[in-house]
């Protein structure tokens, strides 16, 4: 979870954050460059209410990560806060999913096709 003012002074990261962006200490969006451009320009840019799915490349590796935004006032402050899912592994599950059903899919047609194939030459 992040929370940040309008100017890009982050007031509230929890630590489940640092450790996903590996940055220790967070004061500004700008920051977070060092972990991906792409990730500062959907903070930026993310509208209150909204959801937004990203893909960021660290070290050869694809990261998945959901976004969800929610605008408040804190302090008599405009904050936005954001919610930063790693969605990875949800995606590899629905992924290893998918790629079952196919083969499920595919041995039935092929099974059947067989089962036709022996009928025409009878």
């Amino acid at each position: 979870m992040l929370g940040y003012r309008k100017d890009g002074e982050i007031i509230l990261s929890n630590a489940a954050t640092g450790r996903l962006l590996r940055i220790p200490s967070l004061e500004r969006l700008g920051a977070i460059r060092v972990f991906s451009d792409e990730l500062v320009e959907a903070l930026e840019n993310i509208k209150p209410r909204k959801r937004a799915l990203i893909k960021v490349t660290k070290e050869g590796q694809d990261l998945f990560l959901s976004l969800y935004a929610t605008d408040m006032v804190m302090r008599g402050q405009d904050i936005r806060l954001v919610s930063i899912q790693n969605i990875q592994r949800e995606l590899e599950e629905k992924e290893m999913e998918a790629w079952h059903n196919l083969i499920r899919v595919l041995t039935q047609e092929i099974m059947n096709s067989d089962r036709l194939h022996g009928q025409r030459q009878s």
